[in-house]
């Protein structure tokens, strides 16, 4: 389902591995404010544009290799700071895609290139990709990250992409 594009401010509540968390809205003029239940009726759960990071442990199955690594860098550098989300799809599982950007300008930063750029991640390439018009520039940090041979792209031909993993695990 493709939406039309908007941004919204909002700040990281939890996440859930390297690719997947969930954020608040940050009203104008207001603090995040304190909400009672469920954290779902009060959070969006976003799913980084493009990009797809390594599994961690869930649903009885192992992590993949950096999987942890890529969750813990989601968390060490979006974690605490004012983010602007904007979204560019729907998925299958009624996650809002969105590219994430941090920073003040002029230094802000996107997301999904900065992860890749560390080679914890690579260009997600199954059905219902979303780039946001950067499919060329994160396909180029991947392929920086893949001969400097950095994070996931050390393993060599023992990396296994996280769609090959878990077509992997729904056949064990």
């Amino acid at each position: 389902m493709s939406l039309r594009s908007f941004s919204l401010n909002t700040f990281i509540i939890a996440h859930f591995d390297g690719d997947t968390f969930r954020a608040r809205h940050l009203p104008l003029f207001r603090g995040p404010g304190s909400f009672d239940g469920k954290l779902s009726d009060h959070t969006l759960q976003i799913r980084l544009a493009g990009i797809d990071t390594p599994e961690t442990a869930k649903f009885g199955n192992p992590g993949q290799p950096f999987g942890d690594d890529a969750k813990k860098w989601l968390a060490s550098t979006l974690e605490g700071k004012k983010l602007t989300l904007t979204l560019l799809h729907k998925d299958q599982y009624a996650r809002a895609v969105c590219m994430v950007q941090y920073g003040r300008w002029p230094f802000r930063r996107d997301a999904s290139e900065e992860i890749l750029k560390v080679g914890l991640g690579q260009v997600y390439r199954q059905a219902g990709a979303v780039y946001g018009g950067k499919q060329e520039i994160y396909e180029g940090l991947e392929e920086k990250a893949r001969k400097k041979k950095k994070g996931i792209w050390s393993q060599g031909k023992k990396m296994e992409s996280s769609s090959d993993y878990k077509d992997r695990m729904r056949a064990s």
